[in-house]
């Protein structure tokens, strides 16, 4: 998990510094269409893009968890398996995870 964390953090500072960059060509520029001002749309577009992957990523890690937690309160339920003394805490539990994953 800390590494999808770490890879969303690093594509979330190189597209802020890709940001920067097209702001100041576009004003080193005066505004004009140049050159540079096109490398750095391209390199904030290609930034974006590793952005979006890395969130898309972190989205199907978040989910798979979520599932995979709702399935063991369903297995916990259904078979009544309980930790002595933690039959309140597994029945909020259940109802937590029931409404994050419903």
């Amino acid at each position: 998990m800390d590494n999808i964390v770490d890879t969303m953090n690093k594509a979330y500072e190189n597209f802020v510094l890709a940001s920067a960059s097209v702001l100041e060509s576009k004003e080193s520029a005066g505004g004009k269409k140049c050159s540079l001002t096109d490398a750095a749309l391209e390199n904030f577009r290609e930034k974006w893009e590793l952005f979006r992957v890395a969130c898309d990523q972190a989205e199907v890690f978040v989910d798979s968890v979520k599932q995979r937690i709702g399935t063991e309160c369903l297995v916990d339920e259904s078979t009544g398996f309980t930790t002595p003394g933690n039959s309140g805490q597994a029945a909020a539990t259940s109802a937590a995870t029931s409404n994050i994953v419903g």
